[in-house]
Parts: C-alpha cells; sequence; structure tokens
C-alpha cells in the first residue's frame, strides 16, 4: 500500500455520511450510552514517538462542546471541535461493536 499524504475531505465526509446513513436505515436513532466516562490520548500525542498517557474524558462533555463550537458566534475552532467529534465516534463504534446499535423496539444493552 502506497504511503498515505492526504484525505480528501469530500470523501472523508461522504465515508462518514454513509455510515450515519447505513444506521439511521436499519432503524438506530439515538446512540446509547453504557458509560460516560472513557479514557483518551490528547490529540497533540497521537503523533509523537514515545508512548502517551491517557486521560479520561466524559462524552456528555464532548457532546455540549461540540454543540457550543458549532454555534460559536466567532466562528469554528476546527481543531477544538474534532478533538470532541473524535470521542463521539469512539462512542457510535463501542455501542456498535458491543451490539448496542439496533433500533429501539429490539435494543437489549448489554
Amino acid at each position: 500500500m502506497a504511503e498515505l499524504k492526504s484525505i480528501p475531505i469530500v470523501e472523508l465526509q461522504e465515508a462518514t455520511a454513509k455510515l450515519f446513513a447505513s444506521l439511521i436505515a436499519q432503524g438506530v436513532s439515538e446512540i446509547p450510552l453504557e458509560k460516560e466516562q472513557y479514557w483518551r490520548v490528547y490529540f497533540h500525542d497521537v503523533f509523537n514517538d514515545e508512548k502517551p498517557n491517557p486521560v479520561q474524558s466524559n462524552v456528555g462533555e464532548d457532546w455540549d462542546d461540540l454543540k457550543a463550537e458549532l454555534n460559536d458566534p466567532s466562528g469554528i475552532a476546527h481543531w477544538h471541535a474534532f478533538h470532541h467529534l473524535a470521542g463521539l465516534m469512539k462512542t457510535v463504534a463501542y455501542a456498535d461493536l458491543r451490539g448496542a446499535l439496533v433500533a429501539p423496539a429490539s435494543r437489549k444493552i448489554s
């Protein structure tokens, strides 16, 4: 595989839209939470050569901060919005992994 030099934003947007459209088509209307606390590595440490130290984060704070960032009248700080979006995307992945992304009528959360 050739070394990746860039990712087209439009293609990433389309991939994300397709993922959410697939969930919606299956009747999934929300992301059930098992826990609000989770571990993350700060984005500025992710690409360091040294092992980073994980810190605890909170899904509710990610959601609130993302919504606030998107509605900030002074403009969007993209790094900050994507920082919180990354945590929310991991929440979606974790919910799917544990089988919780199903239509509400058939949901059985483990």
